[in-house]
């Protein structure tokens, strides 16, 4: 299960593929279909990744979403994650904390 991380140094020609949708975090509910959206914004914290003794993996994140345009609300809402197995280990290689991202996943799991 891969994750896709799109990181302010990837530069202007780093792009997000056509099919996927940018979803804002405040709209994000349990009833939400997160299937192929994205979410624009910047890990505030990431825990340690944690594994068990059967070899899976936690890992807890905090993601702010990034400012959204003049007109919207002065708040910038975020959400915490908790990732389980090769996602998590993957995210865990491939995020800092404090980078600003867009990170997506193409399952049926929330998406950041």
């Amino acid at each position: 299960m891969p994750v896709h991380v799109l990181s302010e140094g990837a530069g202007p020609g780093a792009q997000v593929p056509k099919h996927l949708s940018c979803v804002s975090i405040a709209l994000i509910s349990t009833r939400t279909n997160c299937s192929d959206k994205t979410v624009k914004g910047k890990v505030l914290r990431k825990c340690p990744l944690v594994s068990s003794a059967s070899g899976d993996f936690i890992l807890k994140i905090i993601v702010q979403e990034e400012a959204s345009p003049p007109d919207a609300s002065p708040q910038n809402p975020s959400i915490n994650v908790i990732l389980f197995g090769a996602i998590a280990k993957d995210f865990d290689g491939a995020v800092n904390q404090g980078v600003r991202s867009l990170c997506r996943q193409t399952h049926d799991v929330d998406t950041f």
